[in-house]
């Protein structure tokens, strides 16, 4: 291991992508955690998630290492990683709230005292009403705040298509809440 921590990354780096050496990764590894952690701070000051951050980001560095082309540092590559794990656990994180957020788009007109478990209740009963396409998009686009083609992409589904579906979910979401905006 002490012969390991003396070669540089991109030694260390030819290493690992030829033999998938954990141990060269290791030494990789403990050499830009801190490097990461302060990165990821500098986002976000005070988030909880930032231990995680660094092991997903290192995880996907490891299963992408083939896909690093030298061009750049290794660290600039791993700040890139560790930007998209952090975008990723924001959408994850805010989920919960944006689908909130949309559904009390929909109340009912006359039931402006009911409780949080009502509506929740509600919210998920109007998600039940929608075609599996309608309800993938509309969770990624809607409530993951992914963009219409990203979601196309994820989905594997023409960009046209996620926009009808995301359409037809909302009205169908609206429809459920406020029965007249059908007719």
């Amino acid at each position: 291991m002490q012969g390991l921590n003396a070669a540089t990354d991109e030694q260390l780096l030819t290493v690992i992508r030829s033999t998938q050496d954990v141990a060269c990764f290791e030494v990789l590894f403990a050499r830009y955690r801190s490097t990461l952690r302060r990165f990821i701070a500098r986002l976000e000051y005070g988030n909880p998630d930032i231990d995680d951050i660094v092991q997903e980001t290192f995880l996907r560095a490891f299963v992408r290492i083939g896909q690093f082309n030298f061009q750049s540092r290794f660290s600039t590559w791993l700040c890139r990683i560790a930007y998209n794990e952090y975008l990723q656990t924001k959408r994850k994180q805010s989920a919960w709230e944006r689908l909130r957020g949309h559904f009390s788009l929909f109340q009912y007109k006359d039931n402006a005292g009911a409780d949080i478990f009502d509506q929740s209740r509600d919210a998920f009963q109007s998600l039940r009403q929608l075609s599996k396409p309608e309800l993938l998009v509309i969770v990624h686009c809607d409530m993951l705040d992914y963009s219409h083609s990203e979601a196309a992409s994820l989905l594997d589904l023409p960009v046209g298509s996620v926009k009808t579906y995301l359409a037809r979910a909302r009205k169908k979401a609206r429809e459920y809440f406020d029965p007249e905006v059908s007719t």
